[in-house]
């Protein structure tokens, strides 16, 4: 079962082909900073972050285990892989 919020809005037929979820919710919601909605913004902003972070460990961690790198060396190379291509 997938939980991943980002993939989730994804597939949603509103959503612009390419576009990253906190970049596409930022620009179409207006942040009134006491509004729950931006309250809810920001909370899935930081769950998306969290994953992102969680992932590229995950993946450093990986690297070591397989092939002996040094683990600031696997946050590099998955930082370089995982980024968005325009």
């Amino acid at each position: 079962m997938l939980l991943d919020p980002e993939h989730s809005c994804n597939h949603m037929p509103q959503m612009p082909a390419g576009c990253r979820l906190p970049y596409c919710a930022t620009r179409r919601c207006a942040l009134p900073t006491s509004s729950p909605d931006a309250l809810l913004l920001r909370v899935t902003q930081i769950a998306i972050a969290a994953t992102d972070l969680a992932e590229i460990i995950g993946s450093a961690i990986a690297l070591y285990l397989l092939f002996g790198l040094p683990v600031w060396a696997g946050v590099l190379i998955t930082g370089l892989v995982s980024v968005p291509k325009p």
